[in-house]
């Protein structure tokens, strides 16, 4: 799969100048001596001086955070490295605007640990198929955009065993009474998802068909098209039964097979 990255969310900032006119009259008014004076202008450097300081310690610490957000199969793979940021423990989150369904809570959830200014953390989540999108990282006061991404089912080798596909015609007069039956199981119970994934077991290639397809003769057959998907879940897997029934105005095997084709 394809890695996604992070992008950094733009800040906002706005200035409000004020502008303050103040006279003094000497004869009601004390001036100030040269001791206060100086005061106040040693209170103002030192004000800004700080205000200097925490700006900088701000930036070195945004700095120091490192943010890689990975998605691996179905997996998402979440490190966090920062160094210079205040001590304390931080709940992580990434939650995305749009997900499936199945996803209750947040997609991912865990914990950061910063001591004596330092912090690491490496999550991992599995998460259900489907399209997740306008998603966000954050910890405490940190945010950060998440590219959307898509988890696709995978099949392992015993599902993929599990998968089993049928081409049969049946003749009758002058024309052919297809069957194309199609059994798998899926990782998905996402309705969208099992749709595009049912879509992709049916779409047979030619070879296949051809390789498949079994002709008898029938008299009585009934020459009545039919659709059926049976979906039946269980234990977070899918378990789908395809059949569509179709007929072909042909009993010309080549002709029955290119018919199929173009149908699927």
């Amino acid at each position: 799969m394809e890695s996604n990255h992070i992008t950094t969310n733009k800040l906002l900032a706005s200035t409000i100048i004020a502008v303050l006119a103040l006279s003094i009259l000497s004869l009601n008014v004390p001036a100030l001596s040269q001791d206060e004076g100086n005061g106040d202008d040693e209170e103002e450097e030192n004000g800004e001086e700080t205000e200097e300081e925490d700006e900088e310690e701000q930036e070195e610490a945004e700095a120091s955070t490192e943010v890689k957000v990975e998605v691996d199969g179905n997996e998402l793979e979440v490190e966090i490295e920062v160094e210079g940021g205040l001590d304390g423990e931080y709940e992580i989150v990434v939650d995305c605007e749009n997900k499936p369904e199945a996803v209750e809570g947040p997609v991912l959830s865990g914990t950061l640990i910063v001591e004596d200014g330092k912090g690491e953390a490496k999550l991992e989540a599995e998460l259900v198929t489907g399209e997740y999108s306008n998603c966000t990282l954050t910890f405490g006061e940190f945010s950060q955009e998440v590219a959307g991404f898509t988890i696709m089912a995978e099949e392992t080798a015993e599902e993929e065993a599990e998968e089993e596909s049928e081409v049969e015609a049946t003749i009758v007069g002058t024309s052919s009474l297809v069957k194309v039956k199609v059994e798998f199981t899926s990782s998905s119970t996402d309705k969208e998802s099992l749709i595009q994934e049912i879509l992709a077991k049916v779409r047979l290639d030619e070879e296949t068909i051809s390789n498949a397809l079994e002709i008898e003769t029938e008299e009585d057959e009934e020459l009545e098209e039919k659709l059926k998907v049976k979906v039946e879940i269980e234990d977070g897997k899918a378990e789908v039964e395809f059949e569509y029934r179709f007929v072909v105005d042909s009993t010309d095997r080549e002709s029955i097979v290119t018919a199929i084709v173009n149908k699927l």
